[in-house]
């Protein structure tokens, strides 16, 4: 698909750090066309017939025109000779293109740094890397929307002749980690008889990202409870 197609400019406009998705996109799509045409075309298996050794040009032919005008779902085929049977076509070309798309289906996610799946070899040095880069570019995206919105609102305060707009801030860090991880790190810091107080911040940090859908109010509260057992415990 020309970039043509997609825009009356003739560009698709992309740049940023995600901007490859869009050419591995088209490629994917591009991709799962041809392999449309090859499960099309090679899918469905031949049926053969073999004629006996030695045949003529006319046996072969009648034998070729028995199986051509009989073969069906409500009729009977009549041949004579060895038995017609069914061949496969190569599923090689079929497979090429999987695997293909499979490798471009798994880069895209890399540059998306998608972590809906958890790959289960991953290291926690790996993993913890992997959250740090989505925590640093939700806070560059954020930024960038924060900014768009003070320009908004000071464009607004021109046009409407206010003498001050109102302040805007969008949340710079967002706190994403895997709560599996975090809770073996508490489980390590417990079994190596760390402070009490460093396993209350642990403890915090797990139930921030466990209920980070709730509101500030139920989360503050989460938290002081978790130093109230803190005071009881010393």
């Amino acid at each position: 698909m020309p970039d043509s197609d997609l825009t009356e400019g003739g560009d698709f406009p992309h740049f940023g750090p995600f901007s490859a998705i869009a050419d591995l996109s088209k490629r994917l799509f591009n991709l799962d066309s041809e392999m449309d045409e090859i499960l099309r075309s090679q899918t469905f298996s031949l049926l053969t017939m073999q004629v006996p050794e030695n045949s003529t040009e006319a046996q072969k032919l009648a034998a070729a025109q028995t199986v051509g005008q009989t073969i069906g779902t409500s009729n009977l085929m009549v041949h004579s000779g060895s038995t017609p049977a069914f061949i496969a076509p190569d599923s090689g070309p079929a497979d090429t293109y999987l695997k293909r798309i499979d490798k471009i289906r798994e880069q895209i996610g890399e540059i998306g740094l998608n972590v809906a799946t958890i790959n289960q070899q991953e290291s926690g040095v790996a993993m913890q890397m992997r959250f740090a880069s989505i925590n640093a570019e939700l806070s560059s995206f954020s930024g960038r929307m924060e900014d768009l919105e003070r320009r908004a609102w000071e464009l607004s305060r021109q046009w409407l002749g206010m003498t001050q707009a109102p302040d805007t801030q969008w949340p710079r860090d967002f706190n994403l980690a895997d709560v599996e991880s975090e809770l073996r790190i508490l489980t390590e810091m417990q079994g190596a008889a760390m402070p009490d107080a460093v396993i209350a911040e642990q403890s915090k940090r797990i139930t921030s990202i466990q209920f980070s859908g709730l509101d500030q109010e139920r989360q503050d509260a989460i938290s002081a409870a978790i130093d109230e057992r803190l005071l009881q415990t010393n």
